[in-house]
């Protein structure tokens, strides 16, 4: 959800500012984290808890990687780590798909998830009403292509979720970043071409 944009005083008229590779398509990264108030627990069924808040971390990069947005989100439940990755692929494809940066490529460390999103069928666990989700916004736009990056090449993402830990609403940066995670996020850069 964008929350405000800055709007001319004057009329203006609407030009396409974004690039994008040869193919049409925008670099879109996901990461999450998890902040828990009452208990925290860390092993392979994941993160759960009451009280629990989910931060959330896109960018969404050109072919030359620059950012053309960036977003540090939350939202309070208990979820396992497959599911809380999952809504973090889901809202970051909900943004791009509301600002028009479609088609994409989409990165995330979340290898299981990226596997279960290729899979023809949906899976009948708890996570299969989201990767339904992602599989219909995907649809929304031919071309759109999901895969698995390690989180070493996604650190900025995990550090905007962090900060999504603290912010009590969504925050969008377009065409910006918080300046704190400069160093993180230049260094995530890729050869994106």
């Amino acid at each position: 959800m964008i929350l405000s944009l800055p709007c001319p005083s004057s009329f203006v008229v609407d030009s396409l500012i974004w690039h994008f590779d040869r193919l049409g398509s925008f670099f879109v990264k996901f990461g999450y984290h998890v902040g828990c108030s009452d208990w925290l627990y860390h092993g392979s069924s994941g993160v759960g808890g009451k009280g629990c808040k989910v931060g959330i971390g896109i960018i969404i990069r050109d072919s030359s990687g620059n950012v053309k947005v960036s977003s540090a989100q939350s939202f309070q439940a208990g979820l396992t780590t497959p599911i809380a990755k999952a809504m973090a692929i889901k809202r970051g494809l909900i943004l791009a798909l509301e600002i028009g940066l479609f088609p994409c490529v989409v990165d995330s460390d979340a290898q299981s998830v990226v596997k279960l999103i290729s899979l023809p069928d949906i899976p009948c666990a708890e996570i299969g009403i989201i990767i339904k989700d992602i599989k219909l916004l995907l649809e929304t736009s031919p071309g759109c292509v999901i895969g698995f990056a390690r989180r070493s090449t996604n650190m900025a993402t995990h550090g905007l979720a962090k900060l999504g830990l603290s912010v009590d609403s969504d925050m969008v940066w377009m065409e910006d970043y918080p300046h704190v995670l400069a160093p993180t996020i230049l260094g995530d850069c890729p050869a994106l071409s």
